[in-house]
């Protein structure tokens, strides 16, 4: 989790508790309006950039699909849940962008 310091915050982002738990606050409530991959996405870029393509080679629907392919399993194999991850990371970002 990283966010950038902003002056209204003060030294809080500059340590790494606060930072992280802003950090984990702001994706938590991206993810609770959005969904799983287009919360992620939205993290990483801003809604304009998810919309157009804009992110960048390694931004928003890139970055989901790292953050997930790395995450996933890892969870997945710790809960000893089986899942079709296929499936998964099906293209459905076409769905998920009407909703922007």
């Amino acid at each position: 989790m990283q966010v950038i310091p902003k002056p209204y915050y003060g030294d809080c982002l500059y340590q790494v508790p606060c930072n992280a738990y802003w950090g984990a606050w702001i994706l938590d409530r991206s993810i609770e309006s959005n969904g799983l991959k287009l919360g992620i996405a939205l993290y990483n870029c801003s809604p304009e950039g998810v919309a157009n393509d804009a992110c960048g080679p390694t931004g928003g629907w890139h970055y989901q699909e790292r953050v997930l392919g790395f995450w996933l399993p890892l969870f997945l194999e710790e809960l000893g849940a089986e899942y079709d991850l296929e499936k998964f990371h099906s293209s459905d970002e076409q769905l998920m962008m009407e909703d922007l």
